[in-house]
């Protein structure tokens, strides 16, 4: 409770210097406590109606909170305030994905791609969204480019069950093992020449 009072006092006394309360709430995020801050939050949402981290946060505390609908409804407002943010449409995706709207996901992850293109996790939750609706094609594409921008992702994607439907395709499963299976730095440029 005093760590709550303190971030209201801090919130009263940074109205003209945000610095301050934004590392406030980056730290509080690496400790997993924002919810320390809802009270400083509402009070900068009251009396700073158009500053864009107090939404953001409110965001991301509803998605902690499995409250979906809300956390959108705050990206919404935060996008609102700036939609040249690309993770404020990557956040907002990641509460429509765990809504189960994989087409309003898809959408905000291909905004985020416009305003930050060959983001390689974008690419790769765009391959992810895809596959969910059906779109195995365009998913393994997708899937590739990621890999392509990051071979880290290769060791997520193997045991990624948004990925289930095309595993399951022996159509599309082949296609699937032969992206996953890590191999020289020639294959990767063998297979990909001019796509970017």
């Amino acid at each position: 409770e005093s760590a709550a009072q303190a971030a209201i006092y801090s919130a009263e006394t940074s109205l003209d210097n945000k610095q301050f309360y934004a590392s406030l709430v980056s730290g509080y995020k690496k400790i997993n406590a924002l919810y320390v801050l809802e009270g400083s939050l509402k009070f900068l949402m009251k009396e700073d109606p158009g500053y864009l981290l107090p939404y953001s946060t409110y965001g991301e505390l509803y998605r902690n909170y499995k409250k979906l609908d809300e956390s959108i409804e705050m990206y919404n407002k935060a996008i609102a305030l700036d939609n040249k943010k690309d993770d404020l449409f990557a956040d907002r995706a990641i509460s429509y994905y765990r809504n189960l709207d994989y087409l309003n996901a898809l959408n905000d992850f291909e905004s985020a791609l416009k305003l930050r293109p060959h983001t390689a996790i974008y690419i790769y939750n765009k391959a992810c969204m895809l596959a969910l609706l059906g779109k195995k094609s365009e998913a393994l594409q997708n899937l590739k480019l990621a890999l392509i921008e990051d071979k880290k992702l290769i060791e997520l994607a193997r045991f990624d069950s948004d990925f289930a439907s095309i595993k399951s395709d022996s159509e599309y499963s082949s296609q699937f093992a032969s992206l996953i299976v890590e191999d020289s730095d020639d294959k990767w440029v063998a297979t990909d020449t001019g796509s970017k």
